[in-house]
């Protein structure tokens, strides 16, 4: 989707390597300034940060957010998560895997896939993830996995093991976790965290999807897609 139909009509706009630092809203038009000394003006902004980056106030804001909006920001969580992928020389595993302790889920990811590599995804959020995440090196994080794989498989985990990559999602600067969860006594705070600044700075990502689809890619691009419609009816003709 985003490849085919969406990344063509935009990738000559899109700015790399560009950290925004501060986001000016006390004139009649808006200016974004970034870490880069690079300022860009505006009359209307979508902003896509995740959760974390908005209540770490990465980005500051002129004049301040109300304080409902952050109080807002702060009632949605944000969990730990990783994928860990496993290369192998040969298949050991029936599959899937479901029911590991450091690993609740491992899938086969040859499914649906041409490739002959013996590739296991170990999909890891919440507490578990937390921990691995605190471990030195993806070195340990990876020897973690090997070690629940080697209960389960009589030792042939570290016997086939060939190569593993490790993306964890809550140390990336940018994202600092996997995606939201609404925590107890969140109310209406999506709601209130996704409405506008005076019809000027819209927020989307999926935090903010008030349709239950937070927590999905799904989620996010239909809150794109809401909060462009929100500005073309703020547009007068």
């Amino acid at each position: 989707l985003f490849n085919q139909h969406i990344i063509p009509e935009v990738k000559n706009n899109i700015r790399l390597n560009t950290e925004v630092t501060e986001i000016n809203h006390s004139s009649e038009q808006l200016q974004v300034s970034t870490k880069s000394n690079g300022n860009y003006i505006s009359d209307k902004i979508i902003l896509t940060v995740p959760i974390t980056i908005l209540q770490d106030e990465d980005i500051n804001f002129i004049p301040k957010l109300p304080t409902e909006k952050t109080s807002s920001f702060a009632k949605i969580g944000m969990g730990a998560g990783m994928k860990v992928f496993l290369k192998f020389s040969q298949t050991f595993y029936d599959g899937n895997i479901i029911g590991g302790k450091i690993c609740a889920a491992y899938a086969d990811e040859r499914e649906g896939k041409t490739g002959q590599d013996h590739v296991l995804l170990a999909f890891i959020m919440g507490e578990q993830a937390e921990y691995l995440s605190n471990l030195n090196t993806d070195l340990e994080i990876v020897n973690e996995l090997l070690q629940e794989l080697d209960l389960m498989y009589n030792g042939k985990a570290t016997q086939y093991f060939e190569k593993a990559h490790v993306q964890d999602w809550t140390k990336s600067p940018f994202i600092r976790g996997a995606y939201s969860y609404s925590k107890v006594g969140i109310g209406n705070a999506r709601s209130i965290a996704a409405e506008s600044i005076n019809d000027r700075i819209f927020f989307a990502g999926e935090a903010f999807n008030l349709n239950g689809h937070h927590q999905t890619v799904h989620g996010a691009a239909e809150s794109g897609i809401e909060a462009v419609a929100a500005i073309f009816r703020t547009i007068k003709t």
